[in-house]
């Protein structure tokens, strides 16, 4: 069995995250009815990392309609990424049960 996650997994991943979190998931920005494009707030952005130019894999969400990002998660591969995400999903379950 192969350890190697890959982007559609990922993108499956960050899909459950925010259906627990309630908020849109699929793409992130959307045509308005000028024909600008808008980002859609609250939805989560996948942004790939290159182990080339070191860069991280990011979880996202956006946090207002010209496209402004806060970082969720960040992680070195998409492994980690991907474990992370589990972490953090069950963690935000955990917080939102109410005793």
């Amino acid at each position: 069995m192969s350890n190697r996650i890959t982007e559609k997994q990922l993108l499956a991943a960050m899909n459950v995250m925010a259906m627990v979190m309630g908020v849109p998931q699929g793409n992130a920005g959307q045509r308005d009815d000028t024909g600008k494009l808008r980002a859609v707030v609250g939805a989560l952005v996948l942004n790939p990392g290159s182990q080339l130019y070191g860069n991280a894999w990011i979880v996202s969400q956006m946090v207002n309609e010209a496209g402004g990002e806060r970082t969720l998660i960040r992680a070195r591969t998409a492994r980690e990424l991907f474990d992370a995400m589990y972490i953090w999903r069950e963690g935000f379950e955990a917080g939102s049960k109410r005793p």
